[in-house]
């Protein structure tokens, strides 16, 4: 309730003078309205609260605030297709290695062992080796040929041979079928057509038959 400027009593809303000393209502000021600014003074608006700037070095402008709350996860790592392109690639290289590893075991042990066998047979007869031939040979031809029979045989071809080659081959389960090419001292050629067959695991040399 508005006061009297005068004597400070109350002044009831819509009288036009003072109740207790009869000043005109003009002179009575709402003790709750705020007091107009003097004249020519503009009124001042309330600051507005700002987020405080963090210290920097002077001249440098201060970075930006980042926003309060939760920041979206970023995902790491390498994308589900390239793992799985990844582990394809590792895996036919693996079975790639895999078939190399048994065509060579295949090779060396069912291709290569009766040539092998074959072509040192020739080398210990060109280097006069017979107790090596001779052991080369599978049971049957040696009880067939008898040590003596053998020797006499194949002593001729002490120092004669000069190049062998194998020309084919071809198994069939237990049974290996050479053809070597002999080349001998007088430069003359031949082709012996070698039959081995395997005696406990081991190839040995059923026969041998020269053909011209």
């Amino acid at each position: 309730m508005p006061k009297c400027e005068n004597c400070g009593g109350d002044v009831p809303e819509g009288t036009h003078f003072c109740p207790q000393c009869g000043t005109p209502v003009s002179a009575v000021a709402d003790a709750g309205a705020p007091t107009p600014p003097p004249a020519g003074v503009q009124p001042q608006a309330p600051p507005v609260a700002s987020m405080p700037t963090p210290p920097g070095p002077p001249g440098v402008a201060a970075p930006p605030v980042a926003p309060a709350g939760p920041q979206p996860r970023q995902k790491k790592g390498m994308a589900k297709g390239a793992k799985i392109a990844i582990i394809l690639a590792v895996s036919a290289i693996v079975l790639i290695i895999l078939a190399v590893v048994l065509a060579v075991v295949f090779f060396a042990n069912v291709i290569s062992a009766p040539a092998d066998v074959a072509n040192d047979y020739v080398r210990a007869l060109d280097a006069g080796e017979l107790n090596t031939a001779w052991n080369h040979l599978s049971t049957g031809t040696q009880n067939k040929e008898t040590r003596k029979g053998f020797e006499d045989k194949v002593a001729s071809f002490k120092d004669k041979i000069t190049r062998w080659n194998t020309t084919s081959i071809n198994i069939n389960n237990d049974v290996a079928e050479i053809v070597m090419k002999i080349t001998f001292i007088d430069d003359t050629k031949t082709n012996w057509n070698m039959t081995l067959i395997k005696e406990d695991g081991e190839w040995k040399i059923k026969q041998v038959a020269p053909v011209e």
